[in-house]
């Protein structure tokens, strides 16, 4: 037990104990900084199950500068969370997230942070993400438009048509990001061009916490 002046390890652990079929074990607790950083590595499981390609990290800061004004306050860094393929279709990520969200309020957060890479750039504006840098948002958006013009076979006057009512990465349509018809989907044709160097983003987002 750790720091407990910035956040309860039962607290955290609320986050992810969704129901009895759910547990999780800390594999790092630490007090940093003078007791202003609580950093936590942890792996959640479901009926014995692993459920994440990785350790989620958090990084709860006492006090810390804001993404969304020049002002500090209490805020949660968040490391990417990858789950594992069997249960991503079980909404897991939005699950956590809503929790997260909800036990941060309680303990007086004013942000969550992280920086998106590969298909969270895409997903994290879908849960109310936003860019701290609106250019991101631009960035993406016109990797998307070749995405509909290289996969979908849009003409380019056709997919300017299409992207000037798309105004900000939330507003992609999951049919268009998402096809049924066996495409690629947006997000992994994106992580295609990031892991061969053809496009670099790697994006801070945030979310208000009130």
């Amino acid at each position: 037990m750790s720091c407990n002046h910035i956040i309860s390890d039962s607290e955290i652990e609320s986050i992810y104990k969704i129901d009895s079929t759910y547990s999780v074990e800390f594999k790092k607790n630490e007090c940093r900084f003078d007791e202003t950083s609580k950093f936590i590595h942890l792996y959640v499981e479901k009926d014995s199950n692993i459920i994440l390609h990785k350790p989620i990290v958090w990084d709860f800061l006492e006090d810390s500068r804001l993404y969304s004004i020049s002002n500090y306050g209490k805020v949660a860094r968040f490391d990417q969370i990858e789950i594992s393929s069997g249960y991503k279709e079980d909404g897991i990520s939005k699950i956590f997230d809503e929790r997260a969200y909800s036990v941060l309020k309680r303990n007086n957060f004013k942000e969550i942070q992280l920086s998106a890479t590969r298909d969270g750039i895409v997903v994290w504006p879908r849960l109310f993400y936003k860019f701290q840098n609106p250019k991101d948002d631009d960035k993406i958006r016109q990797q998307f438009q070749i995405y509909l013009i290289k996969i979908h076979g849009l003409s380019m006057d056709d997919s300017i048509k299409k992207m000037s009512i798309i105004k900000s990465v939330d507003k992609i349509p999951i049919s268009l990001s998402c096809p049924k018809d066996g495409k690629i989907y947006f997000s992994e044709w994106l992580m295609e061009k990031i892991k061969s160097n053809k496009v670099s983003l790697v994006s801070k987002m945030y979310k208000e916490v009130s």
